[in-house]
Protein backbone atom coordinates (compact mmCIF):
# COMPACT_ATOMS: atom_id res chain seq x y z
CA UNK A 1 0.00 0.00 0.00
CA UNK A 2 1.30 3.76 -0.78
CA UNK A 3 2.10 5.87 2.26
CA UNK A 4 -0.13 9.42 1.19
CA UNK A 5 -0.19 13.07 2.70
CA UNK A 6 -2.30 13.30 5.96
CA UNK A 7 -3.02 16.91 6.86
CA UNK A 8 -6.04 18.00 9.91
CA UNK A 9 -8.01 21.09 10.35
CA UNK A 10 -9.78 22.69 13.26
CA UNK A 11 -12.33 24.61 13.34
CA UNK A 12 -14.83 25.92 16.17
CA UNK A 13 -18.04 26.80 13.84
CA UNK A 14 -21.66 28.42 14.56
CA UNK A 15 -24.37 26.69 12.76
CA UNK A 16 -24.55 28.70 10.08
CA UNK A 17 -20.86 29.00 8.87
CA UNK A 18 -19.68 25.06 8.68
CA UNK A 19 -21.09 24.54 4.88
CA UNK A 20 -19.11 27.29 3.56
CA UNK A 21 -16.33 27.63 6.10
CA UNK A 22 -15.21 23.98 5.17
CA UNK A 23 -15.65 24.24 1.33
CA UNK A 24 -13.34 28.14 1.48
CA UNK A 25 -10.73 25.93 4.01
CA UNK A 26 -10.29 23.16 1.85
CA UNK A 27 -9.50 25.45 -1.09
CA UNK A 28 -7.16 27.57 0.87
CA UNK A 29 -5.49 24.54 2.11
CA UNK A 30 -5.39 22.45 -1.38
CA UNK A 31 -4.81 25.13 -3.45
CA UNK A 32 -2.43 22.93 -5.88
CA UNK A 33 -5.99 21.60 -7.10
CA UNK A 34 -7.14 24.65 -8.48
CA UNK A 35 -4.50 26.54 -10.43
CA UNK A 36 -5.45 29.05 -12.92
CA UNK A 37 -6.25 27.31 -16.45
CA UNK A 38 -8.26 24.47 -14.21
CA UNK A 39 -11.27 22.80 -14.80
CA UNK A 40 -13.24 21.39 -12.30
CA UNK A 41 -16.59 19.33 -12.48
CA UNK A 42 -18.53 19.07 -9.37
CA UNK A 43 -20.78 16.04 -9.45
CA UNK A 44 -23.65 16.19 -7.27
CA UNK A 45 -22.89 20.38 -6.71
CA UNK A 46 -25.99 20.61 -4.73
CA UNK A 47 -25.71 24.65 -3.99
CA UNK A 48 -22.46 24.61 -5.62
CA UNK A 49 -20.65 26.27 -2.41
CA UNK A 50 -16.87 25.55 -3.92
CA UNK A 51 -17.49 27.52 -6.70
CA UNK A 52 -17.52 30.96 -4.82
CA UNK A 53 -14.53 30.51 -3.13
CA UNK A 54 -12.19 29.35 -6.87
CA UNK A 55 -9.80 32.12 -7.53
CA UNK A 56 -10.02 33.56 -11.07
CA UNK A 57 -8.86 31.41 -14.14
CA UNK A 58 -10.35 28.30 -12.47
CA UNK A 59 -13.78 26.73 -14.96
CA UNK A 60 -16.35 25.65 -12.67
CA UNK A 61 -18.75 23.18 -13.78
CA UNK A 62 -21.75 21.89 -11.42
CA UNK A 63 -23.42 19.19 -12.71
CA UNK A 64 -26.81 17.81 -10.33
CA UNK A 65 -29.60 15.45 -11.48
CA UNK A 66 -32.28 18.04 -9.98
CA UNK A 67 -32.43 21.86 -10.35
CA UNK A 68 -34.03 24.45 -7.72
CA UNK A 69 -34.90 24.08 -4.44
CA UNK A 70 -33.09 25.19 -1.17
CA UNK A 71 -30.22 22.83 -1.52
CA UNK A 72 -29.72 22.48 -5.12
CA UNK A 73 -28.78 25.91 -7.41
CA UNK A 74 -28.86 25.88 -10.90
CA UNK A 75 -26.31 23.56 -12.16
CA UNK A 76 -24.87 23.84 -15.28
CA UNK A 77 -25.38 20.53 -16.31
CA UNK A 78 -28.67 18.64 -15.34
CA UNK A 79 -27.93 14.88 -15.67
CA UNK A 80 -27.37 11.44 -13.83
CA UNK A 81 -24.10 11.43 -12.31
CA UNK A 82 -23.84 7.81 -14.64
CA UNK A 83 -24.23 10.08 -18.02
CA UNK A 84 -22.66 12.76 -18.25
CA UNK A 85 -22.85 14.60 -21.68
CA UNK A 86 -19.14 16.18 -22.02
CA UNK A 87 -15.89 15.29 -24.04
CA UNK A 88 -13.58 12.43 -22.44
CA UNK A 89 -10.71 13.99 -20.58
CA UNK A 90 -12.39 17.49 -20.26
CA UNK A 91 -11.22 18.12 -16.31
CA UNK A 92 -8.13 18.48 -14.28
CA UNK A 93 -10.20 17.75 -10.88
CA UNK A 94 -13.32 16.26 -10.23
CA UNK A 95 -15.25 16.19 -6.93
CA UNK A 96 -17.92 14.24 -5.29
CA UNK A 97 -18.48 16.07 -2.24
CA UNK A 98 -20.78 14.12 0.20
CA UNK A 99 -22.16 12.48 -3.30
CA UNK A 100 -21.40 8.11 -2.72
CA UNK A 101 -20.72 7.93 -6.44
CA UNK A 102 -19.21 4.40 -5.67
CA UNK A 103 -23.28 3.44 -5.41
CA UNK A 104 -24.71 5.51 -8.63
CA UNK A 105 -24.42 2.58 -11.67
CA UNK A 106 -21.97 4.31 -14.17
CA UNK A 107 -20.35 7.26 -12.26
CA UNK A 108 -16.91 6.00 -11.60
CA UNK A 109 -16.81 5.27 -15.29
CA UNK A 110 -18.01 8.51 -15.96
CA UNK A 111 -15.62 10.02 -13.88
CA UNK A 112 -12.39 7.95 -15.39
CA UNK A 113 -13.90 9.10 -18.72
CA UNK A 114 -13.92 12.94 -18.45
CA UNK A 115 -10.85 13.09 -15.84
CA UNK A 116 -7.28 13.58 -17.37
CA UNK A 117 -4.16 11.64 -17.50
CA UNK A 118 -3.05 13.60 -14.44
CA UNK A 119 -5.80 15.02 -13.00
CA UNK A 120 -7.65 14.75 -9.52
CA UNK A 121 -10.61 13.00 -8.37
CA UNK A 122 -11.67 14.35 -4.96
CA UNK A 123 -14.54 12.23 -2.67
CA UNK A 124 -15.47 13.91 0.63
CA UNK A 125 -17.34 12.58 3.45
CA UNK A 126 -17.97 11.78 7.00
CA UNK A 127 -15.34 10.05 9.09
CA UNK A 128 -18.17 8.05 10.65
CA UNK A 129 -19.34 7.08 6.63
CA UNK A 130 -16.33 6.64 5.34
CA UNK A 131 -15.32 3.72 7.88
CA UNK A 132 -18.77 2.10 7.79
CA UNK A 133 -18.45 1.66 3.95
CA UNK A 134 -14.68 1.19 3.70
CA UNK A 135 -14.16 3.76 1.74
CA UNK A 136 -10.26 3.76 1.13
CA UNK A 137 -10.81 -0.34 -0.07
CA UNK A 138 -13.60 1.31 -2.74
CA UNK A 139 -11.44 4.17 -3.93
CA UNK A 140 -8.86 1.20 -4.90
CA UNK A 141 -10.64 -1.34 -6.13
CA UNK A 142 -12.17 1.24 -8.11
CA UNK A 143 -8.63 2.26 -10.26
CA UNK A 144 -7.52 5.21 -7.97
CA UNK A 145 -4.75 5.81 -5.97
CA UNK A 146 -5.15 7.92 -2.74
CA UNK A 147 -2.37 11.03 -2.55
CA UNK A 148 -3.62 12.75 0.48
CA UNK A 149 -6.03 12.37 2.86
CA UNK A 150 -7.76 16.07 4.58
CA UNK A 151 -9.33 15.98 7.56
CA UNK A 152 -11.56 19.28 8.58
CA UNK A 153 -12.92 18.30 12.77
CA UNK A 154 -15.67 20.47 13.93
CA UNK A 155 -15.87 21.30 17.58
CA UNK A 156 -19.41 21.76 18.84
CA UNK A 157 -20.47 22.12 22.46
CA UNK A 158 -20.52 18.49 23.72
CA UNK A 159 -19.42 17.04 20.25
CA UNK A 160 -16.96 16.69 17.63
CA UNK A 161 -17.31 15.98 14.06
CA UNK A 162 -14.76 14.89 11.31
CA UNK A 163 -15.45 15.61 7.63
CA UNK A 164 -12.29 13.59 5.33
CA UNK A 165 -11.56 14.30 1.81
CA UNK A 166 -9.55 11.48 -0.24
CA UNK A 167 -7.38 12.86 -3.36
CA UNK A 168 -7.21 10.52 -5.84
CA UNK A 169 -5.10 10.02 -9.43
CA UNK A 170 -5.91 6.99 -11.54
CA UNK A 171 -3.60 4.26 -11.34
Amino acid sequence: MTEYRRRVSVFYPNEYAIGLWAREDFVKKCQYLFTEGTTILDIGCGSAAIKRFLPEGVTYVGIDNTTGGELCSSPDIVCDAGSIPLEDKCAEVISAFALDVFKIPGAVTEIKRLLKDDGYFVFHGTKEYFYLNNVKRLIRDHGFEIEEEFRQVFKFPGITTRDIYYICRLR
